[in-house]
């Protein structure tokens, strides 16, 4: 749970906050400073699970996070998706399949990579880079229109390295999988 504990205006006339996380394991406080406290304060008023990105600085008081980005659980985990693969039988691919897939794609835009793998009876596999036009946003949406079109466990995200989650966005290595089921 996030919350507001005190608001304040810093001298530049600006809106600050200073808040609480909690969890299972305690409370912390989080300092959003007037670049992340206007987007932070929207969010509260939603009411769903957030994710707070920022840096742990400890002094004789204790521990706080000074945050640089909070995001809502949705938009963390479309931002942590490096790339998607998408996994299907080439015999069982024909022309509708592969209209149904390139509309599935183009109707879920985004600047995330994407790559088909066409296992051609398991006895070899081509894997295709997509098209930047074919990029999509790695939504949870489009996870389960996959699973509705082809089949469950087709498409498999590849995740970014923790600190480029924090950052703005930039691309980099990836440092996990996941296999996206009906339940993803």
């Amino acid at each position: 749970m996030l919350g507001i504990i005190k608001e304040l205006t810093t001298k530049k006339g600006d809106r600050m906050g200073f808040l609480t996380l909690e969890d299972r394991e305690g409370i912390v406080e989080v300092v959003s400073f007037s670049d992340t406290f206007p987007q932070a304060r929207l969010l509260l008023e939603r009411d769903e699970p957030l994710v707070v990105f920022g840096k742990v600085q400890h002094d004789e008081k204790g521990s706080k996070v000074v945050a640089s980005r909070i995001l809502t659980l949705d938009e963390a985990q479309v931002q942590a998706v490096e790339s998607v693969r998408i996994h299907l039988a080439a015999e069982r691919l024909d022309r509708d399949g592969l209209a149904r897939l390139r509309h599935l794609l183009m109707s879920h835009p985004g600047t995330c990579k994407t790559f088909l793998h066409l296992n051609v009876q398991d006895k070899a596999e081509a894997v295709l880079a997509l098209s930047n036009k074919l990029q999509i946003s790695p939504s949870k949406s489009f996870f389960q229109d996959m699973d509705s079109h082809f089949g469950t466990s087709c498409v498999e995200a590849v995740y970014k390295a923790a600190a480029e989650c924090a950052a703005s966005g930039t691309n980099g290595k990836a440092n996990g999988k996941k296999h996206w089921g009906s339940n993803g």
